[in-house]
C-alpha cells in the first residue's frame, strides 16, 4: 500500500524574495536536453528561482543521481523561470524514496496531483489526478513519457496546478 503526503501550502506572498537553493550543488550543473526539435543542446541552470517557484528545494539528494530525473527537473526549473505567474507560493515537489532503479516524484495541492514516475526496467511515466468532492468526480490520466515530451509536459502539469489554485 502506497501511502503519499498531503499537501495544502498555497499562499499570497507579498514579496518577492528570491531564496537560495538548498540542494546541494544540484542547479550548478549542465542539463542535456533531447527534443525533436533540435539535436542535443546544453542548458545552464544556475539562477535562483523567485522563492515562490522554488518547488524543488525539498527533495533528496538521491533525485539528481538519475540521469533522466535530473533532466527532467532541469527542464522543468527552466519552464518555471520562464513563466510570469501572479505571487502565488507553488507547493513543493515531493518524493518517499529513491531505488536503485528509479523513484516516483509527487506534486500535490488539495484535490490535484501530478506524480512523474521514472524507472530503469519499466519506463518513464507521468499520471494527473484530480478529484472533486462536491461533485463527486474523479479525473486519473496516466501516460508514458518519453524525454522529447518533457517540456511539454511539464507545461502541461504548471498549467493544470495554475488553473486549480486559480480557481
Amino acid at each position: 500500500m502506497r501511502t503519499y503526503k498531503y499537501s495544502n501550502t498555497y499562499s499570497q506572498n507579498p514579496q518577492e524574495n528570491v531564496t537560495a537553493l538548498r540542494a546541494k550543488g544540484c542547479y550548478s550543473k549542465n542539463y542535456i536536453v533531447d527534443t525533436d526539435e533540435e539535436d542535443i543542446r546544453t542548458t545552464i541552470i544556475d539562477a535562483p528561482l523567485a522563492s515562490e517557484k522554488d518547488i524543488f528545494s525539498d527533495l533528496p539528494e538521491c533525485v539528481y543521481v538519475n540521469a533522466d530525473v535530473k533532466n527532467f527537473l532541469g527542464i522543468f526549473r527552466k519552464n518555471l523561470q520562464k513563466r510570469d505567474m501572479p505571487r502565488i507560493v507553488l507547493p513543493k515537489l515531493y518524493t518517499k524514496e529513491c531505488f536503485d532503479n528509479g523513484m516516483e516524484i509527487d506534486w500535490i495541492y488539495k484535490n490535484f496531483r501530478v506524480y512523474f514516475s521514472f524507472d530503469s526496467i519499466d519506463g518513464n511515466f507521468y499520471g494527473i489526478i484530480k478529484t472533486n468532492p462536491e461533485k463527486h468526480t474523479f479525473f486519473n490520466e496516466f501516460k508514458q513519457m518519453q524525454v522529447n515530451e518533457y517540456n511539454s509536459i511539464t507545461n502541461e502539469a504548471i498549467d493544470k496546478l495554475l488553473e486549480i489554485i486559480m480557481g
